[in-house]
């Protein structure tokens, strides 16, 4: 090797070494900075997360604020982990503050209190619920304030009259006849031994409470502005109709004694009806239910939940049911297996595909001719688009089961035209 070889070789190892010991300069130049801005490094780990926090009321009439350092905070701004949010509730005239609950769990610290702290660590969703006030031995009222004279209609267990306040009438007589009152506010008090209430239809009411009428027998409220009801724990209660209000929460948990749940027409995103094992007739049709577990109400007769967004339902081993309309929902199954006293189906307008309807007249039980027993399958009715398998006669499994359960098992099956009358096939 020449020697002007060697001295290149020598030069090119000592530029590389000084380029390394530059880097290495460098490289702890960086991790000093780094060392003394703590959070902004490896060394301090990431950014402090932050997470959205929505807030509202849930129910009733009122307000929540919410603060962080004393600044307004707004409904799905996002606040860093760690941050304490002030929540402020004010409920609306004549309103008490319910309940506090974060994504549907109850808040058990909070309790009643106008005002509530929430050290953020994770994602939250803070309602509030204002009601009618709690009164011992009786029934609170929220009017509307254009519409300070209602109707009502009351029963006692020992036909004495009912105490009114907040009234120009002190009394309301117990009976059959319904009575007008003339409220002087919007808040008006019932107390007596109330077994039956009649107050429905437009008297317009925001609010009822009767969780203090523990010998309620039934309940009456329809028509009204009612966006929640709580009825939880009345044993003695037997009929309670409650359709056509703004209900978005009803709550039957513990009413052991319930035959009938009228509640129609409202804007119900679930129905715990588990425990109600006395109920008969359930009707919860044009509401918002994704889900309906009525397995175990063996004393079922009837079940009427046409237009929610159910996507299955599980009717099995239902031995009293004699009746079942489910139709305009989202169902892919539909499982009537064990139910033995069926006789009337109604299931169009859904996902029901040849597979499942398959299985559904396999499940179907044996009627006789006697029974005039109907499935209704499918529409045509125009502007209603009908997800249901609509053609049965094919594929062959599926129209050996159709034509069995005609001729068989005696069902007359049908669809609705498209002036929604009913054609047998």
């Amino acid at each position: 090797m020449t020697k002007s070889k060697t001295h290149k070789k020598k030069g090119a190892a000592a530029i590389i070494t000084a380029a390394v010991l530059v880097l290495i300069a460098l490289f702890g130049m960086a991790a000093c900075s780094n060392a003394a801005q703590p959070g902004t490094g490896d060394s301090a780990g990431a950014s402090t997360p932050k997470y959205t926090i929505t807030f509202g009321v849930g129910s009733g009439l009122g307000t929540l604020k919410a603060q962080v350092d004393g600044k307004e905070l707004n409904s799905g701004d996002q606040v860093e982990k760690g941050e304490t949010l002030v929540f402020t509730a004010e409920p609306a005239q004549d309103y008490v503050l319910g309940q506090w609950t974060n994504a549907g769990t109850v808040i058990g610290e909070a309790s009643t209190n106008t005002s509530y702290n929430y050290t953020v660590t994770a994602n939250a969703d803070i309602k509030v619920k204002f009601q009618a006030p709690f009164i011992e031995g009786g029934a609170s009222l929220i009017l509307s304030p254009d519409k300070l004279d209602i109707e009502v209609r009351v029963r006692t267990s020992d036909d004495t009259p009912v105490t009114v306040e907040g009234c120009t009438e002190t009394e309301l007589q117990s009976g059959t006849q319904t009575t007008t009152l003339h409220a002087k506010g919007t808040r008006v008090i019932l107390k007596g031994k109330i077994t039956d209430l009649d107050c429905r239809y437009l008297n317009r009411l925001t609010a009822l409470n009767v969780q203090g009428c523990t010998a309620l027998r039934y309940l009456s409220c329809y028509v009204n502005q009612l966006t929640a009801l709580n009825v939880q724990g009345l044993t003695a209660l037997q009929g309670l109709s409650c359709q056509d209000n703004q209900l978005t929460e009803l709550n039957v948990q513990g009413c052991t004694a319930l035959q009938g749940l009228e509640s129609r027409h409202n804007k119900l995103i679930a129905l715990n009806v588990q425990g109600c094992t006395a109920l008969r007739y359930l009707s919860c049709w044009n509401n918002q239910l994704t889900d309906l577990n009525v397995q175990g109400l063996t004393a079922l007769r009837s079940l009427v939940c046409d237009s929610n967004r159910l996507t299955a339902l599980n009717v099995q081993d239902l031995p009293a049911l004699q009746g079942l309309s489910c139709g305009d929902n989202q169902l892919t199954a539909l499982n009537v297996q064990g139910c033995t006293a069926l006789r009337y189906l109604s299931c169009c307008v859904n996902q029901l595909n040849a597979d499942a309807f398959k299985k559904l007249f396999d499940d179907l039980p044996q009627r006789q001719d006697s029974d005039d027993a109907k499935c209704i399958l499918y529409t045509e009715k125009n502007g209603v688009t009908e997800g249901n398998h609509t053609d049965f006669t094919a594929p062959s499994d599926l129209a050996d089961s159709f034509n069995n359960v005609k001729t068989v098992k005696k069902w007359k099956m049908y669809k609705y035209n498209a002036g929604w009358n009913m054609v047998e096939l």
